[in-house]
């Protein structure tokens, strides 16, 4: 992919070197497109851009843009993966305290509907046990199969591994 010139030029008029505004193009892809974070964590840094300047380069070299986001999509997939973590892993403390409150209020004879106690711990239990399932590899559902010799016949006939003729002997 051939990428664009860049002709970048500072407020002063002078020219904005080409791997500074590569290296900021980069901060912006890192921080998801924040042209207001990049901007802040570039300043921080020591390499002062305007956001309106960094909008503008977003803008002007899409090109560019693609070229660091593809080179960089294993670690920016890297930091979803965490990010989606820590949220799971906080949500999941959220619903076991709440789990542990409804049962402690349930205990104390403190609960107005205890069906829908009921019900909420149940559809909890029920998604939990989902999730387990799933992130272990382990089967979430059980496809019960007709299990009659008959029908067992009939599917190997169909798949052609016996003849039509077999029959079910009931001794």
């Amino acid at each position: 992919m051939e990428l664009e010139r860049i002709n970048a030029v500072r407020p002063d008029k002078s020219k904005y070197e080409d791997d500074f505004v590569d290296q900021a193009l980069l901060h912006l892809v890192l921080n998801d497109y924040n042209v207001r974070r990049t901007a802040r964590e570039l300043t921080a840094a020591g390499m002062k851009v305007p956001e309106k300047t960094l909008a503008g380069w977003r803008d002007a070299y899409p090109r560019r843009l693609q070229f660091h986001a593809t080179e960089t999509a294993r670690e920016l997939e890297e930091r979803i993966v965490t990010k989606h973590r820590a949220v799971a892993s906080a949500a999941l403390d959220g619903v076991m305290l709440a789990t542990e409150k409804e049962v402690e209020k349930i205990k104390a004879g403190d609960v107005r509907d205890y069906a829908a106690s009921a019900r909420n711990l149940a559809t909890t239990s029920a998604i939990s046990t989902d999730k387990l399932l799933a992130l272990t590899g382990r089967p979430s559902s059980i496809v019960q199969h007709d299990r009659k010799p008959e029908a067992i016949l009939a599917r190997l006939a169909k798949l052609g591994v016996v003849d039509g003729t077999a029959e079910v002997d009931d001794d």
